[in-house]
């Protein structure tokens, strides 16, 4: 019989039994075969966050895992130290739109137009504003909405897609960021959003830069679209995950895109318009399966709604300045070195690009604010992260979190 040789160590040789003499011995496991052979899952705490370069804002989660599935998610916010709200107790009622802005530096004509909206009610002027100056702050917030969902879907289109389609969403992006720094601010670079109306001329130049941008980014949007639909790796990768009932959904106070991707045709422009809405009434925009899909999808036709309403806010102003070469819109002004504002209480909500936001403003009759309330869509996705991490792949976390369009400066206010 053929002997196998080895050594053992350095200095002997042994010989190792044949296959036909090991036949009668019992086997026995090792001591450490368990480890490859578990018949039911551990459960392991990982912690994610706060700061990581996956997470859109300072975020800490803890993440309860059975294999590579979550079982239980807690949330903990807090790390920016905003301190907004108090804040707005030592600014003047005239510079508290620009500083309500530092909420979204990113996106920010929705809170300084909520923060102005709920001082003109109480100033009961809301009804004085003309006009053209109310269509211009529908641009406005077009504008804004159509660069956020545009961030979002780059974001995620960044983790997923091929390099083409993350050139072609970074194109779009990037043209949908001129467009709104164009409708925000003047040549000066000071913004044009005013108590009253709009404070800055129009000059038929700007217009014509301004169309041209529009019709430029539309034509990125399309390309985007198409690229995306085209793209079966996207739909594959987002479909199914981060799923939430639309019971949940409503439950949790979600709303925005992340409400309207679960089958809830809800959104102020249409249900409650404030500035000129009632004139344009965008199309809503739903899905029905609550997903990441979904969410995505949500994003992508709104900014296809968004370009028709700015187009007509377009022709309004083009048929307003006719041969002129600038037009002027006034505004009520009422602010003086003393200016104080009527006791009392008020509250403005608008559609924002992530959800509904509110501003509540108490005035006690002096030139600073009493207590100021933000009610900011944001916080309350952050509140539900638990319920759409449920029973995911560690894997698929960030996109989810992605997905919501979270703002990390309004969850930390």
């Amino acid at each position: 019989m053929e002997q196998n040789y080895f050594y053992k160590s350095h200095h002997e040789l042994i010989l190792s039994p044949s296959e036909e003499e090991t036949r009668s011995y019992r086997q026995t496991e090792s001591a450490y075969l368990h480890r490859f052979r578990r018949q039911l899952p551990t459960e392991l705490m990982q912690s994610f966050g706060p700061t990581h370069i996956s997470l859109p804002f300072p975020l800490h989660l803890s993440i309860w895992l059975q294999e590579k599935n979550i079982t239980t998610v807690k949330a903990e916010i807090g790390w920016l130290h905003q301190g907004m709200e108090k804040a707005f107790e030592t600014i003047p009622w005239k510079t508290g739109p620009a500083f309500a802005t530092r909420i979204n530096p990113l996106v920010p004509a929705p809170i300084a137009l909520t923060f102005i909206l709920s001082l003109e009610k109480t100033l009961q002027i809301e009804r004085k504003i003309l006009k053209l100056a109310q269509d211009y702050r529908v641009l406005m917030l077009e504008c804004a909405r159509i660069f956020h969902h545009l961030n979002v879907i780059h974001q995620t289109v960044s983790l997923i897609a091929p390099y083409a389609l993350i050139q072609s969403s970074a194109h779009a992006l990037k043209m949908a960021q001129i467009l709104q720094t164009l409708v925000n601010h003047d040549q000066d670079n000071l913004p044009r959003w005013e108590v009253g109306g709009i404070s800055k001329p129009i000059y038929k130049i700007w217009i014509q830069q301004f169309q041209k941008e529009a019709n430029a980014t539309s034509k990125a949007i399309h390309i985007l679209k198409r690229s995306v639909l085209e793209e079966a790796q996207i739909e594959k990768r987002l479909t199914g995950i981060g799923v939430l009932s639309k019971e949940s959904a409503l439950s949790f106070g979600l709303t925005g895109p992340t409400l309207r991707a679960c089958g809830v045709a809800d959104d102020l422009r249409r249900s409650h318009p404030y500035f000129n809405y009632f004139s344009y009434a965008p199309a809503i925009c739903t899905q029905k399966y609550g997903d990441a899909w979904s969410r995505f999808n949500v994003r992508l036709n709104e900014v296809e709604t968004s370009f028709v309403v700015v187009q007509k806010i377009i022709h309004e102003i083009l048929k307003e300045m006719k041969a002129a070469e600038s037009l002027i819109i006034p505004y009520e002004s009422i602010w003086n070195d003393e200016q104080t504002i009527i006791p009392g209480m008020q509250t403005a909500s608008i559609e924002s690009p992530e959800g509904e936001l509110s501003v509540t403003i108490v005035s006690h009759g002096k030139n600073v604010p009493y207590r100021v309330r933000l009610r900011t869509p944001s916080f309350f996705h952050t509140a539900a992260i638990s319920a759409f991490l449920q029973n995911a792949d560690i894997d698929n976390v960030v996109l989810i979190i992605l997905s919501l369009g979270i703002t990390g400066l309004e969850v930390d206010r």
